[in-house]
């Protein structure tokens, strides 16, 4: 039987309304970067910036997982998968 694969998880800080609050989490998956929640739509710009600062654009993203619909948490969704 094989070992499950490593996965790395790293928190990203949108800073939302000037507040430290961690909005998502990278992850690194077998399949490539994957993102947990994507914050508000309004945070795009920072979500991108940070994965800049990780050696990634959202083009490389492979996955977006979201653990509810609420704004705050999965706004960006429909600006990230266009």
């Amino acid at each position: 039987m094989s070992a499950a694969p490593s996965t790395a998880v790293a928190p990203i800080d949108l800073h939302h309304i000037d507040e430290h609050v961690i909005g998502c989490y990278l992850l690194d998956t077998v399949d490539g970067p994957a993102l947990f929640d994507c914050g508000p739509a309004s945070d795009v710009d920072t979500l991108q910036a940070v994965l800049g600062e990780h050696g990634l654009a959202v083009t490389d993203l492979r996955h977006l997982l979201l653990s509810h619909i609420h704004l705050d948490h999965a706004g960006a969704a429909g600006v990230l998968v266009r």
